[in-house]
């Protein structure tokens, strides 16, 4: 009982605990450094939305481009019917470049109003696990230090036990080695 009071068992468990809270904080750090991410992703789809802003400029300048291509194919008249199939081209390119841009611009804003919820949940939860966390280990290191205190009570108290059962032990041995050398003169002694 002293040896399990005093031993291995009770340090390996309070080794845990104190593993486990290093556990937790780091798991806390590694979750702020992802939550902080987030905020970079916001910044960097607003730079995407700034880069892709010139396409718009393309378009404009290609409808332009196949608008004067097409005045001077009717200046031209029939001799060139090479100016407007390329004008045709043009059109159709910036129309397509158009469409794409466009059809990128919708999912970009769909993945910064999705990275905005996120940012949004994660600032909650992060808000709610910080709260959380900090009660545990509060608690968890309150905890251990009366658990410390036991432990080395029990420790001390089980150390002072197995010095007095030692003596005890003694005592009684002499006690019955006096007896029965009582017991060995009496009987000579009949």
């Amino acid at each position: 009982v002293a040896h399990l009071m005093a031993g291995e068992a009770i340090e390996t468990v309070i080794d845990g605990l104190r593993q486990l809270i290093a556990d937790v904080e780091r798991l806390e750090g590694e979750s702020q450094r992802n939550a902080a991410a987030l905020p970079h992703i916001l910044e960097s789809i607003g730079q995407l939305r700034g880069h892709l802003s010139g396409f718009n400029n393309i378009v404009r300048r290609l409808q332009g481009l196949g608008v004067y291509i097409r005045i001077e194919s009717a200046r031209l008249g029939e001799k060139d019917i090479g100016f407007k199939v390329l004008a045709d081209e043009v059109m159709k390119l910036a129309l397509e470049i158009e469409a794409k841009y466009s059809h990128l611009l919708a999912e970009i804003e769909s993945l910064g109003q999705s990275v905005g919820r996120s940012l949004a949940r994660v600032a909650d939860l992060e808000n709610r696990r910080q709260a959380r966390a900090d009660v545990l280990l509060g608690e968890t290191l309150a905890s251990l230090e009366p658990l410390l205190e036991k432990q080395r009570l029990s420790s001390t108290i089980a150390a002072t036990i197995s010095t007095r059962y030692d003596a005890i032990s003694r005592n009684m041995g002499e006690v019955v080695a006096s007896m029965q050398f009582h017991d060995i003169t009496r009987q000579r002694l009949e």
